[in-house]
This record gives structure tokens, sequence and C-alpha cells, in this order.
């Protein structure tokens, strides 16, 4: 396909240094994009809560469930129960 052949460290080496030309020349700008986006999120959070589009309820139902037992957890313990009560 192609006459040219580019050992792999050289590839590496060339995408690397691509990349990181790229955040020398635009790291400014993708910094503050970065901060941009943290204060839209900001901004629009509140709005999201108070119309209920977050997860912060369903969150609190999970954590304050009561743990889940199996089946076989609960009988062994319902016997222990019995044979103290039947002890005294």
């Amino acid at each position: 396909m192609f006459r040219i052949k580019i050992p792999p460290t050289v590839l590496l080496f060339l995408i690397v240094g691509g990349a990181s030309c790229i955040f020398v020349f635009y790291g400014l700008y993708l910094l503050i994009a970065l901060i941009a986006l943290n204060l839209a999120c900001l901004l629009f959070a509140p709005i999201a809560r108070r119309r209920g589009w977050g997860a912060e309820g369903r969150l609190t139902r999970h954590l304050n469930r009561p743990r889940m037992e199996r089946e076989s957890r609960r009988a062994i313990r319902r016997e222990s129960v019995r044979t103290l009560q039947e002890e005294r």
C-alpha cells in the first residue's frame, strides 16, 4: 500500500510530538475552555436540581435502603433465633 515504511518508534515519536505541539500552541485556549465549561456546569446545577433533572434523590434512596440478604442467610438467622428462644 505505502512504499515508505515508518518504524513504529518513529511513528510514536511523531504522534507524541504532534500532540505536545498542539498543547503548547493551544494550551491556553484549552485551559480557558475547561474553565468556561466548569462555570457553565456550576451555573446549570441549581437549575437542574430545582427541576429534578439530577440523580440526587435516587442516590439518597439507594444509600438509605436496608442491606439485602440472601434467603439462605435469613433462614439460618431465623433458626438460630428460634434455638436461642427455646433455650431460655
